[in-house]
């Protein structure tokens, strides 16, 4: 497992990201989590791509782990995150491919990961592009766990969550139940 800090995310050589856009005057790597400091600096504004790129159709999710992957806690507010980024952009997840963009070993939640946030894709890792040019036609860059509502500190008054009847938590239990196949199984 890689020490905790930056080796624990990918780095990236400028150019490394591309896009056709143009930052805008809101551009702020002060508002970037820690996993996107690493590559949203070398993003290089183009006006096209290269011919010899792969293109990728499918939406695909950068899922950058917290730092103890096999932390529950950590974990949950990952797996939570993904599935409210999921929500607030209204993709759907059965479409998904997702790639775990740190270098954390795959750990107790590669299946809940595989099942629920790329079921019809196998996962992927950074090191399936090696060396290749693609262009990802929808990339999804992960919200790391401190801005999630996982967080004790959004939590609540001493970070006790008092609604017991949320429709976040409700759906978010629904697509893992969904993604093991589980969900309209009775329980024993």
């Amino acid at each position: 497992k890689p020490q905790r800090g930056p080796n624990m995310y990918h780095s990236f050589a400028p150019g490394a990201l591309q896009a056709q856009c143009t930052r805008t005057k809101h551009w702020s790597l002060q508002k970037v989590m820690p996993h996107a400091k690493l590559m949203l600096p070398k993003l290089e504004e183009v006006q096209s791509y290269p011919p010899d790129v792969e293109r990728v159709q499918t939406p695909t999710y950068l899922l950058a782990r917290d730092e103890d992957s096999e932390n529950m806690f950590h974990s949950s507010a990952d797996h939570l995150n993904a599935f409210l980024v999921s929500e607030v952009l209204q993709s759907d997840r059965d479409k998904w491919q997702t790639i775990l963009f740190d270098r954390m070993p795959d750990g107790p939640f590669f299946s809940l990961i595989e099942k629920t946030f790329s079921p019809k894709t196998p996962l992927k890792r950074a090191a399936d592009y090696e060396g290749k040019k693609v262009l990802f036609e929808e990339l999804i860059i992960h919200l790391e766990s401190p801005a999630g509502i996982v967080f004790p500190k959004v939590a609540g008054p001493k970070g006790i969550m008092t609604c017991t009847s949320s429709s976040l938590w409700l759906g978010f239990r629904a697509a893992v139940l969904r993604g093991f196949g589980l969900l309209d199984v009775p329980p024993p």
